[in-house]
């Protein structure tokens, strides 16, 4: 084998072995509930009286397919929160947070999660909100915007599920929001 084979072959497995594939989704659930349940996330989303939101982010870590790493948040808000340029500190008894994390093998869950959501806009469509959220408990962070998707019930939705992929939710620098503004600055 040549020198420059030896060179494109380690190029060629480095890029394999520094590879991965990420899945990421946001949706909304008007008329919702979280109650633990037995698939592998810990949590799902019924039927009830609140409005749930539900970030998923996942990494496959490749080429091992069994090296994921990723979390759920599950947040459950009493309709009188949600509305425009809405600030919302956590913990709070009007808000409910569950927070699932996977490091395969690993998966640890916890409802030891702080800081504010501020609430953009709200449509039938979506919900966009900026995120600043911690879980010291998992040694867990989040910050940025989330479009969050209208959704309908039945949940279904588990680690390994296909997952669309959307550039709305990616994070951004910051957000045109005067409550995220406001919040930021204070």
């Amino acid at each position: 084998m040549t020198t420059a084979m030896r060179g494109a072959a380690f190029i060629l497995l480095s890029a394999l072995a520094f590879t991965s594939c990420t899945h990421r989704y946001a949706d909304y659930y008007i008329n919702g509930s979280v109650i633990k349940h037995s698939a592998p996330v810990g949590f799902t989303v019924v039927a009830g009286n609140d409005h749930v939101l539900v970030y998923h982010y996942g990494r496959l870590l490749l080429p091992v397919p069994d090296s994921v790493v990723g979390f759920w948040l599950f947040v459950t808000l009493s309709p009188g929160l949600v509305r425009p340029d809405a600030v919302i500190e956590l913990p709070r008894s009007e808000a409910r947070v569950v927070l699932s994390k996977l490091r395969a093998p690993a998966h640890d869950t916890t409802e030891d999660v702080a800081g504010t959501i501020v609430i953009e806009s709200v449509s039938a469509d979506c919900l966009r909100a900026e995120l600043d959220l911690t879980s010291p408990e998992l040694r867990w962070s989040y910050a940025g915007v989330v479009t969050f998707l209208a959704n309908e019930l039945p949940f279904r939705r588990g680690w390994a599920d296909d997952v669309r992929s959307n550039c709305a939710l990616e994070r951004t620098a910051g957000s045109h929001s005067p409550a995220a503004a406001a919040h930021r600055g204070r």
